[in-house]
């Protein structure tokens, strides 16, 4: 079963309905990225739903307007890129460590690799925590085995716990299940 969490009611819904044409279950659950409560209220949904084996933070990309440093509303997107991200992956590895493992992908960009100058300084910055998270995270996978990883190149990594092949932006698991990413 596949959770389509979305701000745009639109297109979420539009990809359930493409998931569904091909044969698989999914749900949309409206959602802001950036927001805490809505983030324990999509975990809170895909749980009701089964277990939780993969989590892809894909949400997340520059903010309209002002960048730092004339605005002061950077702090969203610190959130959207980095804290929400940390929140969806701390509150799913218990329930995939339950499940008997899992796999997180984090989705970072270019803009947290350079040490250069970047347009947008609180989203390279929000980045280049999320590929820190990612590789520190990974320490906790003997534990609960639950590996993490940044999908830069549209492949998932070979440390995940269930072995996945990738096919033209869907992701087939072995146990039959699929991950859609569009």
């Amino acid at each position: 079963h596949v959770v389509v969490a979305d701000r745009d009611v639109t297109a979420g819904q539009q990809l359930v309905d493409e998931i569904a044409a091909e044969g698989d279950r999914a749900t949309f659950v409206e959602t802001d990225a950036s927001d805490a409560p809505q983030i324990h209220r999509m975990v809170d949904r895909a749980r009701s739903l089964g277990q939780v084996a993969i989590l892809i933070n894909n949400a997340g990309g520059w903010l309209s307007g002002a960048q730092f440093p004339e605005t002061s509303s950077w702090r969203r997107a610190l959130d959207l890129n980095l804290a929400m991200p940390m929140l969806a992956t701390q509150l799913c590895l218990p329930l995939m460590a339950a499940a008997g493992g899992g796999a997180v992908v984090n989705v970072s960009s270019s803009g947290g690799w350079d040490s250069g100058a970047y347009g947008s300084p609180e989203y390279g910055a929000a980045k280049a925590g999320l590929v820190r998270f990612t590789t520190a995270v990974r320490d906790f996978a003997p534990i609960t085995e639950i590996a993490a990883e940044i999908d830069r190149t549209g492949q998932v990594p070979q440390k995940t716990t269930t072995t996945v092949a990738m096919d033209f932006g869907c992701i087939t698991i072995d146990e039959g299940m699929k991950l859609y990413l569009f």
